[in-house]
């Protein structure tokens, strides 16, 4: 019974690894309720919509010398939805220089989702998040998108180049939880957060990118997993086709973070396989930021990471959504209090550890008080011993009167003896 209960579950396997699509219905009840056939069936509903998401990219279409008021100068890349071009206006009357995305085919499910991510664009207005521009139709009826273009390098090349040290990465990662929670705050989750989708400027001010499989909260209920995402990124339930909150934005933080601190991701999600990271989620242990450092070559200690970073981390990207911080800005939140010294609400908070906290964070009036009780200490202990000086001094001079007097009394005794001795 159990080879016989092997082989189906060998056989559905090789199915899905083949690309093959795989009705639950037509599966034997007794077979499609056990645990690893409704992982296969979740781990082949995850692939499929990969394989789609990739399949709708293969036919390129012709791109035309303008697009509405502006004039193609040249490709920027090739994204998920499809091609973006560096665009200028093609009317003269302002220089204003945009990216243009435009959907590649003539796939509807790329088109409606190019109109989520211009309607998404067009609600939110922050500093690090690329600005909504222009939309439309072309000729050939494909959608375009055109937001502020951004001269700079994405995030991983800029870490190689610039070589920043730990201080200028945290404060960077913080502009960019400022631009996920404000688009949180807008109902919006992007859902597809990665350094190619962080663009850092000359000045070194990052913009995050690509809003086309973010997930509208307000008009979509217990939606699942989106056509596109990058899996090695992904949160769990984002790999299951689980459902989609905020929380699955914190866990793609929490890796970006490690990534950031520790110069690599976590040996577990450095495999490129979906299969692998989808059948490894389960006993998924993921190593300590410190402890990958050790082995990477960056501008500070690996020492630097343990403790507060390594807890922060930790929380950021633990396995179940609730199990997280509840939202960015209470991540952002841990991690300035880690900056200016304070007890972070990732670890637990032991008197020692308080302590410690407050010796660091009051650095110089700590180091006054601990010399003024050094001083105080000091100088009492001077006190003490010439107290200790004195009182031996006035005892050897009440001493020595006392000898003075007994010597003055033993003369006047002598004398009167001699006195009578002579009458």
């Amino acid at each position: 019974m159990a080879e016989k209960e092997g082989a189906r579950l060998a056989e559905l396997a090789a199915l899905i690894a083949a690309g093959e699509p795989i009705d639950a219905s037509m599966l034997p009840e007794n077979q499609a309720q056990t645990d690893q056939v409704r992982k296969l069936l979740r781990f082949s509903n995850v692939a499929a919509r990969l394989l789609s998401n990739a399949d709708s990219r293969s036919t390129p279409a012709p791109m035309p010398e303008r697009i509405g008021a502006w004039r193609l100068v040249r490709l920027l890349g090739s994204g998920g939805m499809g091609d973006v071009w560096l665009g200028e206006r093609a009317d003269g009357t302002v220089e204003h220089r945009v990216a243009i995305k435009r959907v590649r085919g003539a796939s509807p499910a790329f088109n409606a989702r190019l109109e989520v991510e211009r309607r998404i664009l067009a609600t939110l207005s922050h500093p690090n998040i690329a600005r909504f521009i222009d939309a439309g139709v072309d000729t050939s009826g494909s959608p375009w998108l055109a937001i502020e273009y951004i001269e700079g390098e994405n995030l991983d090349d800029w870490l190689a180049r610039a070589q920043p040290t730990l201080q200028l990465r945290l404060a960077l990662f913080l502009k960019v939880c400022a631009a996920v929670d404000h688009a949180h705050r807008h109902l919006v989750v992007h859902r597809d957060i990665k350094p190619a989708n962080i663009l850092v400027d000359a000045e070194g001010q990052p913009f995050l990118l690509d809003f086309g499989i973010a997930k509208l909260l307000a008009n979509t209920n217990g939606e699942t997993t989106a056509m596109g995402f990058t899996p090695t990124y992904a949160a769990p339930e984002q790999l299951r086709s689980g459902t989609i909150s905020t929380a699955t934005d914190v866990y793609a933080l929490g890796l970006i973070l490690y990534w950031l601190l520790a110069g690599a991701l976590p040996p577990s999600r450095q495999r490129a396989s979906l299969a692998e990271l989808y059948a490894g989620l389960e006993d998924e242990e993921i190593e300590r930021p410190s402890e990958t450092a050790k082995g990477q070559s960056l501008p500070y200690s690996a020492a630097a990471l343990a403790g507060d970073l390594d807890a922060i981390v930790s929380r950021a990207i633990r396995k179940e959504p609730a199990d997280r911080y509840g939202t960015v800005a209470e991540l952002s939140i841990d991690l300035q209090r880690h900056i200016e010294g304070r007890p972070v609400e990732a670890r637990e908070p032991t008197r020692l550890y308080r302590f410690a906290r407050f010796a660091r964070r009051h650095k110089l009036s700590f180091a006054f008080g601990m010399a003024a009780a050094v001083a105080l200490i000091g100088g009492s202990a001077v006190a003490s011993w010439q107290a200790r000086l004195a009182q031996a001094a006035a005892q050897a001079k009440t001493a020595e009167a006392a000898r003075a007097d007994r010597e003055a009394t033993s003369a006047r005794a002598q004398a009167q003896r001699a006195k009578r001795s002579a009458a």
